[in-house]
């Protein structure tokens, strides 16, 4: 992770995310890269195609991408409203900061030890 995000993040979240994480209630997960609003748009071959980075993705791939906190179905007519044909663009938005952060813990409590869902 660039060390300098954590320069923006405000000290209250900072330390909301440190008193939970010293709390004994949760282990620290696996650290990602704070997400960018990202945009797709549906290709002829059925992949959707970055609009920032240029990367072909899968639907599948793009539900998986983790720090997303919702995902905006662009739709042009009926057959994609009722998922018959595929949705022809997306909007991928982040994770806050405080969020994110929390995105981070893994509940001991939890029975198998999951990540929280990142919310794709």
């Amino acid at each position: 992770m660039k060390k300098d995000f954590l320069k923006y993040v405000s000290k209250e979240n900072k330390a909301n995310f440190l008193a939970k994480l010293q709390s004994g209630k949760y282990v620290l997960g696996e650290v990602y890269e704070p997400a960018q609003p990202l945009q797709f748009e549906l290709q002829e071959s059925g992949l959707y195609k970055c609009v920032e980075n240029g990367k072909e993705l899968t639907l599948q791939e793009i539900e998986a991408l983790p720090g997303y906190r919702m995902r905006i179905e662009f739709v042009e007519n009926p057959l994609q409203v009722s998922g018959e044909r595929p949705v022809y663009e997306f909007r991928m938005c982040p994770f806050m900061e405080n969020e994110y952060l929390d995105s981070l813990l893994i509940n001991k409590n939890e029975d198998d030890l999951h990540v929280k869902k990142s919310g794709v």
